[in-house]
């Protein structure tokens, strides 16, 4: 019998293949557009990826709270149902900007790379 890939699941459900590293600074990035609450979060990544990844709150609230707890979000004081969004702090814009560069440094990394497996 064969089986899947390992940490793949290529059917139209769902795709495990989504970085662990990756939440934080999509968080991030989602709340330097404007506040949201934990549960906007989890909808809007499903939403933007069309439901590819949809993380869940075993996934989200920790995330935030590690957050949080570096100073890179805080609560707002607008109560939103029951719940207070979050918003970046100044801390966590740089924090953003800082991946964003890195990520672009990787970007050309790899296509060097990829350029370079090419020739061989």
């Amino acid at each position: 019998m064969n089986n899947p890939p390992r940490g793949c699941c290529c059917g139209p459900f769902r795709i495990r293949f989504i970085p662990p590293g990756l939440l934080r600074p999509t968080l991030l990035r989602l709340l330097r557009e404007r506040p949201n609450t934990g549960f906007e979060l989890m909808k809007e990544i499903a939403r933007r990826t069309q439901g590819v990844w949809a993380p869940g709150p075993a996934a989200i609230y920790p995330a935030l709270k590690e957050l949080r707890q570096r100073g890179f979000i805080e609560r707002t004081g607008e109560e939103r149902g029951r719940s207070l969004p979050y918003r970046l702090t100044p801390q966590g814009q740089e924090c953003i900007q800082d991946w964003e560069r890195t990520r672009d440094q990787g970007g050309r990394e790899l296509r060097a790379l990829e350029e370079l497996w090419g020739r061989i």
